[in-house]
């Protein structure tokens, strides 16, 4: 008989980061950017942290071109392709929670922005409505970002200033109406409410993902009207209803916001509706009802998923201001000087449990300091044929190129 062959011997280990992008300003809202490893302090659920990896990343310089690929060669990995920079911001339209009036005056001021763009500025347009859509990937070149919004046919309307009416005829009126959730029966308000939600939700997942392999912090601007964090307990008459949705989206919005921190994405929501009050106290109306009293409620719900947003992604919330342009230049101008820290986890095992973390300069006072929250100690989902299948219908369904495997063709 043959000798049984001996068994392989098998190697492994495993190391666990933690990386966190930090924004540092002084009092007046100036970037800092004088900080060493030395001035952090990091504490993971309380416990303190060592310091294991730190680098320093500026806009004030543009990257170097990578190798130009020979003729009729081309790829899907980001960082391969000639121009594209190494920290970018993506300012993204939302006309799928957005009324079309404000859609108006948002764009107006995304082009006003856009005339006054800084050759540091990495800038790329998307839009979302009934699906996710790429005007114009990551350029300094404002003309050509202002060109392709111009020709956008999905937003051909008027520049408005905030305060004037949009015209629309009467099956506008009442498509508008619909979309917003106050036309039809509660049930098809809350079947849209749920889909655009998580339709929402799942475009900026493909952005975080698409992201991903660049270097340095990635900025979000979420251009929207914005959606709220749950629906059908607003009221006792639709919470009595059995035909009334009545549910949170905590997973999925988990789901997205771990993919968004994965990819060092922070989230900057803009209001799109402007400055907004309650509307019983318009000057059209001749007598005013203070009832009922929640009318400024759903405002104010989807306020509360903005800073939601911004909190735990790192990112910052703008609200109740008309001036747009003005706000997506506080945000891309935020973090003009970022710094990355990262230590690793001395357990191999997955908790399965949120870690809050917490991230402080010594001897610095008055400094503030802008970076995710905390994160999920999950391990990753096993590789079984219902996710690869699923991976393959986002792969299909999402505009953005699929990059997980990079590609040479």
């Amino acid at each position: 008989m043959m000798a049984a062959q001996d068994a392989p011997v098998i190697l492994k280990s495993t190391t666990r980061l933690v990386q966190i992008s930090v924004v540092a300003q002084d009092k007046k809202g100036a970037p800092v950017a004088d900080l060493t490893k030395a001035d952090f302090q990091i504490r993971d659920n309380g416990k303190p942290q060592q310091i294991s990896a730190f680098s320093v990343e500026s806009n004030g310089k543009l990257p170097s071109a990578p190798p130009k690929l020979p003729a009729n060669f081309f790829t899907n990995e980001l960082e391969q392709r000639p121009g594209t920079p190494s920290s970018v911001t993506v300012i993204l339209l939302d006309g799928l929670n957005t009324k079309w009036e404000d859609q108006a005056y948002a764009k107006a001021q995304v082009v006003k922005f856009l005339q006054t763009i800084h050759p540091e500025d990495r800038v790329g347009i998307y839009t979302l409505g009934r699906g996710l859509r790429v005007l114009r990937d990551f350029t300094t070149d404002s003309s050509a970002l202002l060109d392709r919004l111009k020709r956008f046919s999905g937003q051909n309307l008027p520049d408005l200033a905030a305060s004037e009416p949009i015209v629309m005829d009467n099956e506008s009126l009442a498509l508008n109406s619909w979309l917003s959730g106050g036309g039809g029966s509660g049930a098809e308000a809350d079947f849209y409410t749920v889909n655009r939600v998580v339709g929402t939700l799942r475009s900026i997942e493909f952005i975080a993902n698409h992201l991903a392999r660049l270097p340095g912090r990635k900025n979000l601007i979420w251009v929207s009207g914005g959606f709220p964090l749950d629906i059908g307990f607003d009221s006792v008459e639709a919470f009595s209803d059995p035909s009334r949705e009545h549910r949170t989206f905590s997973a999925e919005i988990d789901r997205t916001v771990r993919a968004v921190n994965n990819a060092n994405l922070a989230i900057y929501p803009v209001d799109a509706r402007g400055l907004v009050a309650d509307a019983r106290f318009s000057a059209a109306n001749q007598k005013i009802d203070l009832s009922p009293k929640l009318s400024m409620w759903p405002i104010v719900k989807n306020q509360e998923t903005m800073r939601e947003f911004a909190s735990r992604t790192g990112g910052r919330a703008y609200y109740h201001t008309n001036d747009l342009k003005d706000a997506i230049r506080d945000a891309i101008g935020d973090s003009p000087v970022t710094y990355t820290i990262g230590y690793y986890l001395a357990s191999e095992n997955f908790d399965g449990k949120f870690h809050k973390l917490e991230v402080k300069v010594t001897d610095r006072a008055g400094l503030n300091l802008r970076y995710r929250k905390g994160y999920f100690d999950e391990p990753e989902r096993p590789r079984d044929e219902k996710l690869r299948k699923a991976e393959l219908r986002d792969a299909v369904f999402s505009p953005l190129d699929a990059s997980a495997i990079g590609l040479m063709v």
